[in-house]
Order: structure tokens, then sequence, then C-alpha cells
């Protein structure tokens, strides 16, 4: 007798929230972004690979200012970085410039570890009490992912 009904595979992640990352190319698509960055910053200030990196290590980190009067600070600092790019000064010109504003997050933790929950109402609250990074498949610990993108800002 046939059956009437198909064994399908379940999808890896039912979670809207973290399911993307599953999909293929997203890594490539990640590490693109990052070398695409260094081009542009090579490109625009115009100072040696290894200061470029720097600089976007530094903005993969992005923070977002609390006041006008600390993005102006901001501004000036990488404008110190363009001037000044051959110079181990410049960075710390850089960094002392940066320290002394006022921000309000570090962009990657917030939404990494911070932020708690899924913008999608469908998931009937199940996520509500774990962050994007306890989220990410199933909670498992030491996956391809994870290690990925724990791997990734260190080499960075």
């Amino acid at each position: 007798m046939a059956s009437y009904y198909v064994t399908a595979e379940q999808p890896t992640d039912l979670n809207r929230n973290t399911e993307w990352f599953t999909y293929p190319g997203v890594w490539t698509t990640y590490i693109l972004i990052l070398f695409f960055s260094w081009l542009l910053v090579l490109s625009i200030f115009g100072c040696s690979p290894g200061m470029a990196w720097t600089i976007v290590n530094l903005s993969h980190f992005a923070v977002i200012p609390h006041s006008p009067l600390s993005f102006f600070m901001i501004n000036w600092s990488l404008m110190a970085v363009d001037m000044f790019c051959n110079s181990l000064i410049c960075f710390t010109l850089s960094c002392c410039v940066i320290q002394k504003c006022t921000f309000l997050f570090q962009v990657t933790y917030h939404f990494f570890h911070w932020k708690k929950g899924t913008p999608f109402p469908d998931d009937q609250g199940i996520y509500n009490a774990l962050t994007w990074w306890e989220q990410i498949d199933h909670g498992k610990q030491l996956t391809r992912n994870r290690k990925f993108l724990t791997v990734v800002p260190v080499v960075l």
C-alpha cells in the first residue's frame, strides 16, 4: 500500500533570528566584507596595510557615540590617523581621543551578548531569555559557527 505522507527533513534551525547564519556562503560573505573594508580604508587613508587592519579591527567593534561632541572627537581621531598614518603616535593619539568620549554602548557586544529575545513575534516567546549568542545552534557549545565567530575577531 502506498504511503500518502512524505518524510521530510527538519531544517537545522527553526529560529528565524539565527537561521540565516546556517546558510552556505555567510562565512565567505563576512570575510569578503572585512577584506573590502580593508581595501576601502587603504584607498581612503593611504596608510600602511597594518594600520589599515587596525582601523578595520576598531571599526569592526564599532561604538555609537552618546553626544555630538564625542562624534566630533571620533571624526577628529580618524583625521589624525589619516594625517600621521605611518606613525605609532597616531594610533595612541586616536585611542586617547576615543577614550575621552562617552559612548552609549558597543554594537557587537550589545547585539550578540546583551540584547535578549528575537524581533519576530511568531516564536511565542521561547527565545525571550536568550541572547543571540545563546540562540546560535540551539545553544550547543563548540559548534563550527561559534568557533568561526570566535576566531575571526581574534585573527583580525
